[in-house]
């Protein structure tokens, strides 16, 4: 049984916190200083539950997790069990989600072709359908996605949130680079890939509390990137620092979104419900 069914009792005594982590770089940094004691967190107990996004998405489509991170488009099914937080938000700035391939293809091959994704609820698979509408998709386990395309397994594949600089490391063609395009027809927006959300159940003084918490975190990250980059470094299993630090995309903006950072959020959702491909989201609701 995983840990996060364990420790259901203990919640209701206002102590316990099962908080999500995706199992990337990013998420690793912003975590750092929670879990290295670096930031005090009494009177919460945290319990870290590392998954992959599309194992958080489903975790918090059931409402499992207290806090956790969510992709913007999978908020759009989530949204009764939680609300946003204006920390820990991550937005791609004209880099990945790319499609890939083990060969060149024409943006005709690329329609009638089959193409790999790891889930169906991460942002990257939203803009993907917004890009080119009608793609015909399969999904795959997300360690089997990369070796399905050098094998020549599948034609190509959607990279959740990959820097650009990984088409060339694997070996692969980037078809399309997903941030790019975004930031090209929304005046140099980001692309947003995930937020951080607080179970509605919560009280409110507690949900505050949380989040000014993991603000802290995040702050703290920023202000000794070297050490915290490492520790990211570790828990993606990357010896090169400097190639973590590469992929990260921390900034201002992950303490707080901010309005272009809402508004990107806002226009997201608004297009892939305009397009059918997901219910009305709006308007956000925040911590």
């Amino acid at each position: 049984m995983r840990l996060w069914r364990r420790v259901r009792m203990g919640y209701h005594q206002g102590m316990k916190v099962r908080l999500g982590h995706a199992a990337d770089a990013d998420d690793a940094f912003f975590s750092y200083a929670l879990a290295a004691g670096k930031v005090p967190s009494r009177p919460y107990e945290f319990e870290h539950v590392t998954e992959d996004i599309q194992k958080l998405n489903d975790l918090a489509a059931r409402g499992e997790l207290e806090v956790t991170p969510i992709s913007v488009h999978a908020y759009a099914y989530a949204r009764e069990k939680y609300l946003l937080g204006r920390c820990g938000a991550v937005f791609a700035d004209r880099r990945g989600p790319m499609i890939v391939s083990r060969d060149e293809l024409s943006g005709q091959a690329l329609g009638s072709s089959g193409l790999a994704v790891p889930g169906t609820t991460s942002s990257a698979y939203l803009a993907l359908h917004l890009y080119n509408p009608g793609l015909r998709t399969m999904v795959l386990p997300g360690d089997k996605i990369i070796p399905a395309v050098k094998t020549g397994l599948v034609p190509c594949a959607l990279l959740v949130e990959e820097a650009p600089a990984a088409c060339s490391q694997l070996g692969l063609h980037c078809l399309a680079n997903l941030g790019q395009w975004w930031a090209s027809k929304n005046d140099g927006d980001p692309l947003p890939l995930r937020c951080l959300a607080f179970r509605k159940d919560l009280p409110p003084a507690t949900r505050s509390a949380l989040e000014h918490l993991l603000t802290e975190s995040i702050r703290y990250a920023l202000d000794h990137k070297a050490e915290a980059t490492a520790y990211a470094a570790r828990q993606v299993g990357s010896g090169d620092a400097a190639e973590t630090a590469a992929r990260l995309n921390a900034g201002d903006r992950s303490l707080d979104m901010g309005d272009r950072g809402r508004q990107s959020i806002e226009k997201f959702l608004s297009l892939g419900h305009q397009a059918g491909l997901i219910p009305d989201a709006l308007p956000l609701e925040f911590v």
